[in-house]
């Protein structure tokens, strides 16, 4: 296949097209920002053989005595840096921004001038020096200046580059032949504009229709772009025509996506393959993590969308999640990739154990959507149609979606309300990722504390939602933002204060209606085991009787405050594992084995991380007790609990169901497979 590769910069035809764009706002916050007043030498003097073009530049390689002569193709966008597009003379477009370049002005400064002022506008001619070009979020690249010295504006009138012809000023070359439709789909596939691309794939296939090369290039896009019929469609056409070996890889993954676009169907063993093997990392030259493969846990798998649920209003909600009619328990309802998604490593170029703060990564997560859409501004229509809090009327969110226009102000509040938390604590990783991600259809999912009938976890950049139970016709699907792990008060903050959700679930009501003296005694008791029995516990060889007796009590204590509601009363599942713990340290396996059963009894449906906890120690303990019968029965429910909400149910006539749900846990949760084997299970 030819594609004819060059650096990830956008082709200025491409830019063309979306005109729109030439409406930016410059939107920044109401505070008195304002900026330097760039350099401006009318008699500006350079050598202009020493001129780079973007295509020359190389990623963390300042071209030392060089300078890139560029023109503004976009208003500047005020963000956490001033962000744009540049063009060279030769046509080739890259992403420009501006650090250190805000200040607050100080009494009888006069060289600075007002943000809101038309910073730049289009067409303004730039000379950088010193250029910093590096990748940054997601692998792309862009043209970074640090220092306000280093750019210097050319008068227009300026005659040391009036040789210089600029490419884009030339008229467009009619195109004729399927040539050049293929060389115009390829400039466009080359610049990541892959609607465009297609098109003129598309219409060179018009003219040539057996023509293998531009079928296997719009097959590529057609990937892409998700459409995975149309990839497979393509494949087959062209494999009838021309047989070769990356026609054929084409078409297998085409298939792959294909399959799990339509069906939901997904291998697990080896999705999870392919999330470990891309989460490595090396160190580079700075010492800082970054990952072995280019794109990092970014993985290549289809979307899927179950046809038996339905977006509706939900009162008191707005937009939601509902089952057009009944649905069976561990059914997949989704998989979605995120739309955009930063991890921990990939912020300042860190530790990727070093942990990030919430607001780092947003901020990334922030620049790195902004660029995406001022780059592909037909993507706004997918973002703004999120909840963003901002009240906007319908025709105002028409009007901004029609526009394709890029504003700041809603992106940020779109993601306030949206962006999901990546950890994947659950998986036997060596390292420890986190990070942030939009997800567009997931976001329309709403929240519960507890109860909620929908499970999701994250494999690299995908999302898998499945019910956790039976669902009926026309009952909401809803997820937690937030469990009950947090105090009340914590999750009134985030849920009101940050996502403004009014939480009507069962616990909250229970929560909000409690005394002010339930609350203290509940956290004097609490106290109490934290500070005086828990250590102790921890730390003694032998347990004093009279310190289980204590746990026992508080246990009691906690126990009737919330005596008319049992299944709500979560704050002494840490205590009844610890009072667990506490009788078998003291040589009493029976009794400890009796409380940890309960345990599991009385939270099975509400946390399932800490019932691995408490199955664990019940496993422990049968084993000490040579009850291996039981112990097997316990093996069973944990498979269970770990994989069914990962590769739905698990069908007990099938005598192979054990080993597939063993080779799962081998991955994710090895000490399961450590029980199986001391057991002699399959």
């Amino acid at each position: 296949m030819t594609y004819q590769y060059r650096k990830r910069t956008i082709n200025a035809f491409e830019f063309a097209q979306h005109a729109t764009l030439h409406n930016l706002d410059n939107l920044c916050d109401k505070r008195k920002y304002v900026v330097h007043n760039i350099n401006k030498q009318e008699n500006l003097t350079l050598n202009i053989q020493l001129r780079i073009s973007i295509s020359n530049l190389q990623v963390d390689n300042v071209p030392t005595g060089r300078f890139l002569l560029c023109r503004v193709i976009s208003r500047f966008v005020k963000l956490y840096a001033l962000l744009a597009l540049v063009e060279d003379p030769e046509g080739n477009v890259e992403r420009f921004a501006l650090y250190n370049w805000t200040n607050i002005p100080k009494e009888g400064q006069s060289n600075i001038k007002s943000i809101n002022q038309l910073f730049l506008p289009i067409g303004t001619l730039l000379v950088i020096k010193n250029i910093s070009y590096e990748y940054v979020t997601g692998n792309i690249t862009i043209i970074r200046s640090n220092n306000p010295d280093d750019v210097i504006i050319v008068d227009q009138n300026n005659k040391s580059f009036s040789d210089v012809k600029w490419s884009t000023n030339e008229k467009k070359v009619e195109i004729k032949n399927a040539d050049d439709f293929h060389r115009c789909g390829n400039d466009y596939f080359s610049s990541s504009n892959y609607i465009a691309a297609n098109y003129n794939y598309s219409n060179g296939i018009k003219l040539e229709p057996q023509n293998v090369t531009l079928l296997i290039n719009r097959a590529e896009t057609c990937l892409r772009l998700y459409q995975f019929h149309n990839a497979l469609k393509d494949t087959e056409i062209a494999l009838m025509l021309y047989y070769n070996t990356s026609i054929k890889q084409i078409m297998e993954h085409a298939e792959m996506l294909s399959y799990e676009n339509k069906n939901g169907k997904y291998d697990y063993l080896r999705i999870f393959d392919e999330f470990y093997e891309r989460s490595k990392i090396k160190k580079d030259s700075k010492g800082n993590d970054v990952w072995i493969y280019e794109t990092g846990p970014r993985l290549d798998h289809a979307d899927f969308l179950n046809d038996n649920i339905k977006i509706e209003l939900v009162e008191g909600k707005g937009r939601g999640w509902i089952a057009k009619c009944d649905i069976p328990e561990y059914t997949l309802l989704m998989v979605s990739k995120a739309f955009k998604v930063v991890f921990s490593n990939e912020v300042f170029g860190t530790m990727i154990s070093d942990t990030q703060n919430d607001d780092s990564l947003v901020e990334e997560l922030t620049t790195c959507i902004t660029l995406k859409l001022i780059a592909e501004p037909y993507y706004c229509q997918e973002v703004y149609q999120l909840y963003d809090g901002l009240n906007l009327s319908e025709n105002e969110k028409i009007e901004l979606i029609n526009k394709n226009e890029v504003n700041i102000n809603l992106i940020v509040h779109t993601l306030l309300h949206n962006d999901f938390g990546l950890n994947y604590n659950e998986f036997n990783l060596k390292t420890e990722i986190t990070g942030t991600g939009l997800c567009i259809l997931p976001s329309l999912f709403n929240h519960a504390c507890i109860d909620e009938n929908v499970n999701h976890f994250f494999l690299g950049d995908l999302i898998f939602l499945r019910t956790n139970r039976p669902i009926s016709k026309g009952e909401e699907l809803i997820i937690n933002y937030r469990n009950f792990a947090f105090c009340y008060e914590e999750r009134l903050v985030y849920l009101k204060t940050m996502m403004n959700i009014d939480c009507q679930c069962r616990l909250c009501k229970l929560e909000r209606s409690e005394s002010q003296e339930i609350r203290l005694r509940m956290r004097e008791l609490l106290k109490i085991y934290n500070e005086s029995i828990k250590p102790k516990l921890l730390e003694s060889h032998n347990v004093d009787p009279s310190l289980i007796k204590e746990l026992e009590d508080i246990i009691a204590k906690l126990s009737s405050l919330r005596k008319e509601h049992p299944d709500l009363e979560f704050n002494t599942m840490e205590l009844r594992i610890m009072l667990g713990y506490a009788y078998r340290k003291s040589g009493n396996n029976k009794k400890a084995l009796s409380i940890l059963k309960e345990a599991y009894d009385l939270y099975k449906t509400i946390c399932l991380s800490q019932i691995r906890v408490i199955i664990n120690n019940i496993l422990i303990i049968s084993l000490e007790l040579e009850l291996f019968e039981e112990a097997k029965k316990w093996v069973d429910i944990i498979l269970k609990i770990v994989v069914e909400p990962i590769m739905g149910k698990l069908e007990d006539d099938k005598p192979e169901w054990r080993k597939e749900a063993l080779r799962l846990t081998e991955k994710i949760y090895p000490k399961i497979n450590s029980f199986a084997e001391t057991l002699e299970i399959v």
